[in-house]
């Protein structure tokens, strides 16, 4: 018997219902609903046509069953624009990254410990200072927050094209934090840097609750704001003529969009509504809500790349990893960054049955 979370995984991971699935394989949505509860197999006709539609291998089903991550687990960037079909393939992904990658990966390497505090309840802004105090960053910029949440325990995994209306979403699984980032759908730099303080917000300020609802999202955004541009150090050097030329140098210099600096300013009371509102008119008017001007490039996590090359010294190539986890090598590489892109076909290496060596990312 199949196991039905495997189906299960595979279906939401392509944003399909029971009733698409049913369509497509030629069999009622009952049926589909038996298979995933393991009340029932499919026969072997069907199983092929399973395999076929969902696009995932025969090795895929027929290992161990997982359990699959639900809606209510993951917080989505922009849940309002989050339509049903992409909502379902972040579960798949996010069951895919939690259940089979990310247990992959503990057995052949040991990644930063975790440094996530526990702040819920939290005011967004006090819980952004305690954080940086915690991770000693003082009042310094951020380099690059992918890595230096991977330096602090959070696994960052990446979304494929096909989920091209999801900035980022993160989550809990067994007490590990999850980040998982949009790797395209910025043209700059600044929005996934913001996205990715956003969702270390949830795992921060949510931890103990759904992080659901648009308050919530507000409470995050906050905390993404203080946690990029520190209180104490944006009002020591905000200009006194506040305009987007005047501020072009320091939104740079914090890794932020003109939107999220100008919106700071405001927020710490340094410029009049009215002075936003201007502001804001004058961004639409130039276009950059469209388009950052001056951006920067995009960033990237460094953990895989690390990985991969560690592996291929011992003679593992990303086509045998994810042979060894039943995935498709694009699809595995889709979810890491397209850390290894290139995919070399070799005579059957063999995964070490043992960690032979460790991978301990501490840098930011």
């Amino acid at each position: 018997m199949l196991p039905g979370s495997r189906l299960t995984t595979a279906r939401l991971r392509r944003g399909l219902t029971k009733s698409d699935l049913a369509r497509l394989v030629g069999v009622t949505s009952q049926a589909i609903g038996k298979f995933e509860a393991d009340k029932t197999s499919p026969s072997e006709d069907v199983a092929k046509k399973l395999f076929e539609t969902l696009r995932f291998g025969a090795r895929f089903f027929e290992a161990s069953p997982v359990e699959v991550v639900q809606p209510d687990m993951l917080s989505f960037r922009t849940l309002s624009q989050t339509k049903a079909a992409s909502r379902r393939a972040a579960c798949g992904s996010a069951t895919i990254i939690s259940e089979i990658i990310a247990p992959a990966i503990d057995a052949v390497c040991e990644l930063a410990p975790l440094e996530v505090p526990d702040l819920s309840g939290e005011e967004p802004e006090v819980a952004a200072a305690i954080v940086r105090e915690e991770w000693g960053l003082a009042y310094r910029p951020i380099p690059n927050v992918l890595r230096l949440l991977e330096s602090k325990g959070v696994r960052v995994y990446s979304v494929s094209d096909d989920l091209s209306v999801v900035d980022a979403f993160s989550f809990w699984c067994r007490g590990t934090p999850f980040v998982v980032m949009h790797t395209t759908k910025a043209t700059t730099g600044e929005r996934p840097r913001f996205d990715g303080a956003h969702e270390l917000a949830h795992l921060v300020l949510h931890r103990r609750e759904k992080p659901v609802g648009r308050e919530v999202e507000q409470e995050a955004d906050r905390f993404a704001s203080a946690f990029l541009m520190p209180r104490d150090a944006v009002l020591a050097e905000a200009p006194q003529v506040v305009t987007l030329g005047t501020v072009r140098h320091l939104k740079k210099r914090w890794g932020v969009s003109y939107a999220a600096y100008v919106r700071r300013l405001s927020d710490l009371g340094l410029i009049s509504a009215q002075k936003y509102r201007m502001l804001c008119i004058d961004m639409s008017r130039r276009g950059y809500r469209k388009q950052e001007p001056d951006g920067i490039g995009r960033e990237s996590a460094i953990t895989f790349k690390k990985l991969f090359a560690a592996l291929e010294g011992r003679g593992v190539t990303l086509e045998a990893f994810a042979k060894r986890i039943a995935l498709d090598p694009q699809e595995l590489s889709s979810l890491m960054f397209n850390c290894a892109p290139r995919v070399v076909v070799t005579e059957r290496p063999q995964m070490p049955t043992k960690p032979t060596g460790r991978l301990r990312l501490v840098e930011a």
